[in-house]
């Protein structure tokens, strides 16, 4: 038998959380990086957490978001250019 689909699953879930705030499920001390964070301590916290994305913020505003997948983009570029 196949995998099948993870949708009913999903709903399942879905019908049983639909009426709790957000704030009920969300986490209230995200990690988060600032604008001058170094490379390197972003690599880290997705190695180490297990992200895909990471808010970063300037003060205690959101101002954008890193994805994993940007970064490895990223360092994949900079081998090509490395000599």
């Amino acid at each position: 038998a196949g995998a099948g689909s993870d949708a009913p699953f999903f709903a399942s879930l879905c019908d049983r959380i639909k009426d709790l705030p957000i704030s009920a499920i969300m986490e209230h001390q995200p990690i988060s990086v600032t604008l001058d964070a170094q490379v390197s301590d972003v690599a880290e916290l997705f190695l180490t957490h297990r992200f895909q994305r990471v808010p970063v913020v300037d003060g205690k505003k959101v101002v954008g978001i890193i994805y994993r997948s940007r970064l490895l983009f990223a360092m994949t570029k900079s081998l090509e250019v490395a000599p």
